[in-house]
């Protein structure tokens, strides 16, 4: 072998131990890196473990020792008697009777869930023009002739062959009903208490079934429509005990634990208050009707009620936060809920983009989850519970708008990285409205008590065949005593107009006078109310829906 080759074979031995060396230390720094990587990740779980678990254990204590419970059995409504269970009533006892998860239909029985009143025109077309029971609000008295068109134009309920009367018509279409609705009667008079059979065990909080809610609100549409029809034939009775049936079937809805428990008692009471107001504005009550109502209804305290629904609701959050602590890769099933809660908030996590990586979701530390109870729970103590009326007479609407502007800034504006960081991911998307909260407890409240003073005059008009011109000549003789404008603390506005008409109000959630105005979000007919604008008022019937015969077209 030739010096040159020798040279050649030598500078070749060489070069190959150093390129396996370079290699060797890139495999290194790799694994090294990564190890350091999982260390540190290791070591952030471990920190932000307990971190997340110290703070909460911190906080319950202290929130124990001031008498505050995270047992959502503690405020779940005890059981009854099923001999004395209103929803215990054949009617409604198969609303929860399920069949198993994984079998459709959920009901057992879907039948007996047909039975239950539903009255709803079919197809679509035939309720385009339905009337809503709301427009009582701004002065639309009787709406017979709508449900009377509605009815013709159906294919799913019964009708004569040529129309009469609306009300004759609206009650030969009830009919099919009157079996259903007899049963509830005699069993308000049998079964005196209520308790819908709840799955409260079930976990998670927010997929607890609640089929009760939209069948009653159905049930109390149908009784105050029938009720409307009672008064235009004459058949006052009739329509008193159809009242009284709407007021019984709403009313143990405050004893639920879950916000829209409270939200449907509301709609379902203005049911009520809609044929009381049909029935004075036509004078077709008798005292002793209005004497018993006025009994009835000073008992009610809407905002006493909806801090127990203020209480449940924070309950079911937490349960929610700390079963997604157990069960990361649930997120998925909360996409829609958490995107329809914050719906107009400015910011959405997408948790199905997050959740469709189900090895990331369990990445996430159970320290992050404590941090987000922490916050739901101390933005509850902050933002709700501490502005929140324990009572109707301590209704500071001030305290509440400024809780509001609070919260948002403690939530801190879009920014999903500052959301993230600061675990009020799930804070943002769980924690309910505060001013809507609280303005439909003070606006149902509101509602009550200018009933409760509206008869009181309708009682004097009876015996006077006029109005006074104040209120204060309404005690005794009229009222025990009347109650006063929740958000003004001062007795209600009134203004006798005539010997038949007068005007009655309440400042409204801005606590200015603004002279018995109500504002509508639109100029047209049917525009709902601007409920922070304006006053609320009783409403006054349009001159031009009052027929000769002191109806309504």
């Amino acid at each position: 072998m030739s010096e040159a080759e020798k040279t050649v074979a030598t500078t070749s031995s060489e070069v190959k131990p150093k390129k396996r060396s370079w290699r060797w230390r890139f495999f290194r720094f790799v694994v090294l890196s990564f190890a350091a990587l999982v260390t540190l990740f290791i070591l952030f779980h471990a920190v932000e473990n307990w971190r997340g678990k110290r703070a909460w254990d911190q906080y319950r204590k202290e929130q124990e020792a001031k008498g505050v419970s995270f047992d959502f059995n503690s405020i779940v409504p005890p059981p009854v008697p099923e001999e004395k269970n209103f929803a215990m009533t054949p009617l409604l006892k198969p609303l929860y009777e399920f069949n198993p998860p994984d079998i459709q239909p959920r009901h057992r029985d879907t039948n007996a869930i047909e039975r239950i009143p539903d009255f709803y025109p079919q197809p679509h077309e035939a309720s385009l023009d339905l009337p809503s029971l709301s427009t009582w609000r701004y002065g639309v008295g009787s709406t017979l002739k709508l449900w009377q068109k509605a009815i013709f134009a159906s294919t799913n309920l019964q009708h004569r062959a040529e129309m009469a009367e609306p009300a004759d018509d609206v009650l030969y279409a009830l009919k099919q009903f009157d079996a259903q609705l007899d049963e509830l009667h005699q069993a308000s008079q049998t079964r005196p208490l209520t308790r819908y059979q709840i799955e409260y065990a079930h976990e998670p909080k927010v997929e607890i079934l609640l089929p009760h809610l939209t069948r009653v609100k159905n049930i109390e549409k149908v009784l105050a429509i029938r009720a409307s029809a009672y008064l235009e034939k004459g058949e006052v009775e009739k329509a008193f005990d159809d009242v009284n049936l709407i007021l019984f079937v709403a009313e143990p809805l405050k004893d639920e634990p879950i916000f829209i428990s409270h939200l449907v008692r509301k709609v379902c009471f203005e049911y009520g208050i809609k044929v009381i107001w049909l029935g004075m504005v036509n004078h077709k009550w008798k005292p002793e009707h209005l004497t018993y109502w006025q009994s009835r209804m000073t008992e009610y305290d809407f905002v006493k009620d909806i801090h127990h629904g203020l209480q449940g609701e924070r309950l079911m959050g937490d349960g929610t936060i700390e079963f997604l602590r157990r069960n990361p890769h649930r997120i998925d099933d909360f996409t829609e809920m958490f995107y329809q809660l914050s719906q107009g908030s400015g910011y959405w996590v997408d948790f199905e983009a997050l959740s469709s990586k189900g090895w990331l979701c369990r990445l996430i530390p159970d320290g992050w989850f404590y941090m987000e109870r922490v916050n739901y729970n101390q933005a509850f103590d902050r933002y709700l519970l501490t502005p929140a009326a324990k009572e109707k007479t301590t209704v500071d609407v001030k305290s509440v708008m400024d809780a509001d502007g609070e919260f948002s800034r403690f939530l801190g504006g879009k920014n999903p990285i500052k959301h993230v960081t600061g675990h009020t991911v799930i804070v943002k998307n769980l924690m309910p409205a505060l001013t809507m909260f609280f303005q439909k407890a003070v606006h149902a409240q509101s509602t009550f008590d200018l009933a409760l003073v509206a008869m009181a005059l309708e009682k004097y008009h009876l015996k006077h065949q006029d109005y006074p011109e104040t209120l204060s000549v309404l005690v005794p003789d009229f009222a025990p005593s009347l109650p006063l404008d929740i958000l003004s603390k001062a007795p209600f506005k009134y203004e006798r107009q005539s010997k038949d008409a007068f005007r009655l109000w309440s400042l409204g959630w801005n606590l200015k006078d603004d002279g018995g105005v109500i504002v509508r979000n639109s100029k047209a007919p049917d525009a709902t109310i601007k409920w922070e604008e304006g006053d609320w008022t009783w409403p006054q019937v349009e001159k031009a829906l009052k027929t000769k015969e002191g109806g309504f077209e």
